[in-house]
């Protein structure tokens, strides 16, 4: 089973490049948002943390 997966990806190298590239560029885009997201919160709290909100 093993050899005829191999040979299949052989005979897709393009294909099959393309997916290993697709595959770590949404890695890559995720983990760049989840870092966004954790600077976004940290600056929010930051900036909040010094004034006295009143509801």
């Amino acid at each position: 089973m093993l050899k005829l997966a191999i040979k299949s990806l052989a005979n897709r190298k393009t294909s099959a490049l393309l997916t290993v590239i697709a595959i770590a560029v949404s890695v890559a885009l995720l983990l760049a948002v989840e870092r966004v997201k954790e600077q976004v919160q940290a600056n929010f709290a930051n900036t909040v943390s010094g004034t006295d909100l009143i509801v």
